[in-house]
């Protein structure tokens, strides 16, 4: 496993996701699974729900992770929209 144990890694890490608005992992949780998440927020601003996908890295590699992320982030924030977030 590539799990991030440092705590000043893991915290550059969410700073990076924060800006880019979702996360992605390869292999990390489970080796030969990769996957892509991104934040519904609810309507105070608040995390609410992660939206994600994820696949084998055989089916889901790198191209097929780039072409869901825009979709992905589009569901997540028509969910975000439904729960009174501001688009």
């Amino acid at each position: 496993m590539r799990t991030i144990t440092d705590r000043a890694k893991l915290a550059a890490e969410v700073e990076r996701v924060r800006r880019r608005g979702s996360a992605q992992t390869l292999g990390e949780r489970e080796p030969g699974l990769n996957a892509i998440a991104a934040p519904v927020w609810e309507s105070h601003g608040k995390l609410a729900a992660i939206l994600g996908l994820q696949g084998s890295a055989p089916r889901f590699g790198a191209r097929a992770m780039r072409a869901a992320l825009e979709p992905l982030l589009e569901h997540a924030g028509s969910i975000s929209a439904g729960l009174g977030v501001a688009r």
